[in-house]
């Protein structure tokens, strides 16, 4: 049988259902607060916003009251990259103006859903994750599983709307939870990219 670790790093689903059904008060609002990670935050982005960046940064989440994906690219950086990764269960919701938002990321990881006319020509990098599927032995399994199959699926309709798109197939040897692996990670995604700059044409 896969282990316990294993099914953690091949599944984010199973990793955050396991903290939800296993280990966590199911009528809090989250299973972590945000004074755990609000330091680093704090230190990494200060009192910078979108207008002191030099090169134009979008971030995408989902607004829990309006039902759909939206755009961030006004404001404080910190407050954007909480809702950035406020996964739903695991951290609270941020709220912004009317907004309550969580991170798309568990939704589709590529927020294509809010590209328009206005924003084309678009050029995806696309980092295919390795599917997990497997004999499930646990409910646990079954949903996260069925998770990934429906995050594929929207993933793939989203894709019709970018003109270029390029993948990183070698990335499929990673998985979300190779933490330890991050330098080896970032070095071998440098390789693959330019490798892709030299045979295939850009736009």
């Amino acid at each position: 049988l896969m282990s316990r670790r294993r099914r953690i790093v091949g599944s984010f689903s199973y990793f955050l259902r396991e903290r939800l059904f296993c280990h966590a008060n199911l009528l809090s609002d989250s299973v972590l607060s945000w004074e755990t990670v609000e330091p680093q935050i704090a230190r990494f982005f200060g009192d910078h916003t979108f207008s002191d960046l030099k090169i134009p940064l979008v971030v995408s989440a989902i607004d829990l009251k309006r039902g759909k994906g939206v755009l961030l690219d006004e404001g404080k950086l910190s407050d954007s990259m909480k809702a950035s990764i406020a996964f739903p269960g695991l951290l609270p919701p941020v709220s912004m103006g009317t907004m309550e938002l969580v991170s798309s990321t568990i939704y589709c990881e590529l927020p294509l859903d809010c590209i328009t006319k206005k924003d084309k020509p678009v050029l995806t990098i696309d980092l295919p994750n390795p599917f997990s599927g497997s004999n499930p032995q646990s409910l646990l399994e079954i949903v996260s599983i069925v998770d990934d199959i429906r995050s594929r699926a929207i993933k793939e309709k989203l894709l019709i709307k970018t003109d270029y798109l390029y993948r990183l197939e070698g990335m499929k040897k990673f998985r979300w939870g190779d933490y330890h692996q991050i330098p080896e990670i970032v070095t071998y995604a440098r390789n693959e990219t330019d490798k892709l700059l030299k045979t295939v044409p850009l736009p």
